[in-house]
């Protein structure tokens, strides 16, 4: 059974699915206020059944996402996708029958997706890259023979993927790299000799790669770097001594590298940051005492570092997040009692953070979906929004205007003249350093003269305006033509719901244009501007005069505050 936490989450997750699918659910009185949105719940049951299909290095890559995964279809685990659209998919055989491939460290390298895997074609364990178009191919044989290089912990760095691998050169498994123009090279022998510096966990901070590694050099395993100006070198000596730190699940944030490690001084394994300036610090012990919180898989997404851990708060290990202002805190309790789902392999995707877990609903390790943004609702002002009609055929520059309407109309008239429509909302209740991640337009149909001018005249375009089109507020006829700040920043499609709302989710380039000082407005056209029948077609819609306050345009912005 749910816990009443896990409910919460899922009631407030309906919004979400009311802001982008169903704008019609704001129709009936006032507008919802300003609200935070929390997502949480699975995405697919990739592997029908209790076992559960165990996604894991998901990454983002040609729109989709990508993960190694058993989808108990007879391959074994192999290259799977998932997409809204489409569901989840498997990508790739690799190793063909019923025997896996084991695809791991999937990392997104000069537009193809490079991993770890073993082919089953006598070189063992080797270097694979993989695009939709061309497919999965072999990248090299480091290692001759059946044995296998065993290519983990992928990273990129100026454009070279650097990887951890046994070259069979007699260095042991140290940091190597690999460009298409180079070929293989080993890039560093960080413990001289056959012994295994095996480096761990890399990521790209302040122009260098770091990595958790054993030196040969006596303080075990610390936390090292490398460029190719000065090397590999070790960064801190955490664990004073021949015992070892052990930093582990590197991410970048807020300027800072942080961490999981154990400093030997009784708090054990739990969170911690590194900078040139400060050194390395312990930042959060979730786990109170000398037990270890044991945090994993750090990720940060909306400002915030989010990792699996064990709070000792009697959930066992689950979502927790850490950001510099309020700590670190649990996120969510997806498995009831002190087990926990064990989230891993989380990335952000679409504006959500994908992992791994097991919720205990009876379907094993699968893909979830979690989202912690706000969102902010505007409808358009009353008298300042309106249409705008050309002033001749062709003219491109607007003649006349409307602003006192209780409709706004988009087509053109019986002249073949085009009418163009201003949308404005006020939009300075943001706050001023919100990071807009998703926005969404609503339009409410009021009728139809002549032809429906979205079967002549091609796409309802939308423009945007940080401010205001023209030089005052009130709707001018130049605003027909005025500079938009980005053009065809979304599109309207004729498809209406049953209570004729028209609905548009804006491109990723019209979020630097919300205004949260002021107005942001926009303006609604056609691509063709007239049909040439002299005769009038266009569509009106309920502007901001409407009399009913449900009637009139609102805007959706999703946010969040770093």
């Amino acid at each position: 059974m749910l816990t009443r936490f896990f409910k919460r989450f899922v009631l407030l997750s309906l919004l979400v699915l009311a802001l982008t699918n169903a704008p019609s659910s704001f129709a009936q009185g006032s507008e919802p206020p300003a609200a935070d949105v929390i997502t949480l719940y699975r995405v697919f049951d990739i592997n029908t059944g209790a076992v559960g299909s165990s996604p894991e290095d998901l990454v983002a890559y040609s729109g989709a996402l990508y993960f190694g995964a058993n989808g108990n279809d007879g391959a074994g685990r192999e290259i799977w996708k998932y997409d809204p659209a489409t569901g989840a998919t498997r990508m790739a055989d690799i190793y063909p029958g019923i025997s896996s491939s084991y695809p791991y460290y999937l990392t997104v390298y000069d537009n193809f997706l490079f991993f770890g895997a073993n082919g089953n074609d006598g070189a063992g364990r080797e270097l694979w890259k993989y695009s939709p178009m061309d497919g999965a191919e072999r990248v090299g044989d480091l290692y001759f023979g059946a044995t296998g290089s065993d290519p983990s912990n992928l990273e990129v760095l100026n454009d070279v993927l650097y990887f951890a691998a046994n070259g069979d050169d007699g260095a042991g498994r140290e940091l190597w790299q690999y460009d298409p123009v180079n070929g293989f090279e080993r890039a560093a022998d960080i413990n001289p000799g056959v012994g295994d510096s095996a480096p761990l966990f890399m990521t790209v901070y302040d122009s260098a790669l770091y990595f958790s590694a054993d030196g040969g050099d006596g303080a075990g395993r610390e936390l090292w770097k490398y460029d190719t100006v000065h090397g590999a070198q070790r960064v801190e000596d955490i664990r004073e001594g021949l015992s070892s730190s052990h930093p582990a699940y590197l991410a970048t944030s807020g300027g800072a590298l942080y961490f999981s490690a154990d400093s030997g001084d009784g708090l054990g394994n739990e969170l911690w940051m590194y900078d040139p300036i400060n050194g390395a610090q312990l930042v959060a012990e979730i786990y109170v005492g000398p037990g270890s919180s044991n945090p994993a898989y750090l990720t940060v997404y909306n400002g915030a570092i989010y990792f699996s851990a064990n709070g000792h708060d009697n959930a066992g290990t689950e979502l927790w997040k850490y950001d510099t202002v309020n700590g670190a805190d649990r996120v969510a309790d997806l498995y009831p009692g002190d087990t926990g789902s064990l989230p891993a392999y989380p990335v952000v995707y679409n504006g959500s953070l994908y992992f791994q877990a097991n919720a205990n609903d009876g379907t094993g390790a699968e893909l979830w979906t979690y989202g912690n943004s706000s969102v902010a609702l505007f409808r358009s002002v009353k008298s300042l929004d309106g249409w705008t009609l050309e002033s001749g055929e062709d003219t491109n520059a607007g003649g006349s205007v409307n602003s006192s309407a209780t409709v706004f109309y988009v087509g053109d008239n019986a002249q073949d003249r085009q009418y163009r429509s201003i949308l404005s909302f006020d939009t300075s209740t943001l706050p001023d350093s919100a990071v807009v991640t998703g926005i969404s337009l609503s339009i409410h149909r009021q009728g139809i003269t002549g032809t429906n001018p979205f079967t002549t005249h091609g796409a309802l375009r939308i423009d945007i305006r940080k401010g205001l089109f023209g030089n005052n507020s009130l709707l001018q006829a130049g605003d027909f033509q005025a500079a938009a700040h980005s053009a065809n920043v979304g599109t309207i499609q004729n498809l209406p719901t049953a209570t004729n709302w028209y609905s548009a989710k804006l491109l990723a380039t019209a979020y630097p244009f919300i205004n949260p000082v002021g107005a942001t407005q926009f303006r609604l056209r056609f691509v063709t501007g007239d049909n040439d029948d002299l005769a009038a077609d266009f569509l009106k819609f309920h502007s901001g005069n409407a009399a009913s306050l449900s009637n009139r345009p609102w805007l959706a912005i999703v946010y969040y505050v770093p």
